[in-house]
């Protein structure tokens, strides 16, 4: 399959097709973006944190005390828990929030606390040396502390649960039925292929409402999230803004590259008054209304609490089917393709302070690093497909 961010011109992918059959192997990818757009402070950065935990092991005692006995750190949401890594136990579970909860921490000893304020509790975890003690900490106080997104924040997950796995392995058999010659990829190939997310958890703030329509794509799942608890029902008025938005850069009507998924968020603030089924499915009825005037009558809807995470499973799932049921998935990309990408990544780091690249640099690097080879010339014609591509994709 020809990537879709190549097909607007017949150059473009006559250069795609010989970049194909010169490539030594070849790449089915399965990624998107999800992009999460809403109003300020109505938990989008939390939501995430739901929706893609962190985890990480510690150990429950001074690593310098022989052999200490460790643990198996994993955020979600607000929740902070420590399980046993073999027997899965849980040992210590809480909401952590920061009118409740304190962080200590001691670098002499590699030790983080976590202190409640309320009844006293105290959990001390260990790293075990100095790096992992600062990266920790940093980690464990943006969680805290849950300050406000600027600008985006990206980062990437990598999704290899076995309920994707099982849908790849179902898509890719579903083309192969119709295609006979397609390729057949082993089994270690299978194992490597993943769904890849890129996530842009867009900042709130109305000072950077401007900017964000510059890096809305089609190729995209759009999180559009809403405070259920703003009275007056502010927090629904806000998603025609939203919709307004992705209306000017999506269009209407029905596609196959990119979803649009309404998330409401603080279900476990709402007064237990209204989380009947009944009052659940007018909210739901209203939002639908509401898109229908912007064309989009497919949305789909979900409700959640990053405090108890109710509904977060749900729409993990979701997220993650309904990414690999779009068009794009799957799409063949050759080495080099993967080679600029890598190397662009690379180097940006390294000329962070004056990112401006040459095309020779991105070449040498290229043939350093990968069993690949380029000739100026063709660097020359293929940079703007590889630009377009590492762009979009």
């Amino acid at each position: 399959m020809c990537p879709h961010t190549l097909e607007s011109t017949t150059l473009d992918t006559a250069r795609y097709l010989i970049s194909l059959i010169q490539s030594r192997t070849i790449t089915p990818l399965f990624r998107t973006k999800l992009m999460v757009v809403g109003f300020e402070r109505i938990g989008k950065t939390t939501l995430l944190n739901g929706l893609f935990p962190f985890t990480v092991t510690v150990f429950r005692e001074p690593p310098s005390f022989g052999e200490s006995k460790t643990a198996l750190l994993k955020i979600q949401g607000k929740v902070f828990s420590l399980f046993d890594p073999e027997s899965t136990i849980l040992s210590f579970q809480a909401i952590v929030t920061s009118d409740q909860w304190v962080m200590r921490t001691d670098i002499t000893s590699f030790q983080i606390s976590l202190l409640s304020e309320s009844d006293n509790r105290r959990e001390n975890i260990y790293t075990a040396d100095a790096d992992a003690f600062q990266d920790l900490a940093a980690v464990l106080r943006s969680f805290l502390e849950s300050t406000s997104t600027h600008g985006i924040d990206i980062r990437s997950s990598s999704i290899d649960t076995k309920e994707v796995r099982e849908d790849i392995e179902q898509l890719i058999e579903s083309r192969r039925e119709g295609n006979e010659g397609s390729r057949r990829w082993s089994a270690e190939e299978m194992e490597k292929m993943k769904l890849e997310l890129s996530v842009w958890d867009f900042a709130g703030q109305h000072d950077y409402y401007n900017n964000h329509h510059y890096f809305l794509r089609s190729r995209a799942i759009y999180l559009v999230v809403w405070s259920m608890n703003e009275a007056g029902g502010k927090g629904m008025e806000s998603l025609k803004f939203w919709f307004k938005s992705l209306m000017m850069h999506l269009g209407t009507g029905e596609s196959e590259n990119h979803s649009v998924v309404v998330v409401g968020t603080r279900l476990d603030e709402l007064d237990l008054r209204k989380i009947s089924r009944s009052l659940a499915e007018s909210r739901e009825k209203k939002v639908r209304q509401i898109a229908n005037q912007f064309g989009f009558a497919s949305i789909l809807y979900f409700e959640v609490s990053s405090h108890t995470l109710e509904g977060m499973d749900d729409l993990r799932k979701t997220v993650f089917k309904k990414a690999l049921s779009h068009n794009y998935m799957g799409e063949i990309v050759p080495q080099s393709y993967l080679c600029v990408e890598v190397a662009l990544r690379d180097l940006l780091r390294q000329y962070s302070d004056a990112p401006l690249i040459e095309l020779e640099r991105v070449v040498e690097y290229c043939e350093m690093t990968w069993p690949v080879h380029f000739s100026k010339e063709e660097a020359r014609k293929d940079k703007n497909t590889w630009l377009f591509w590492t762009h979009d994709s």
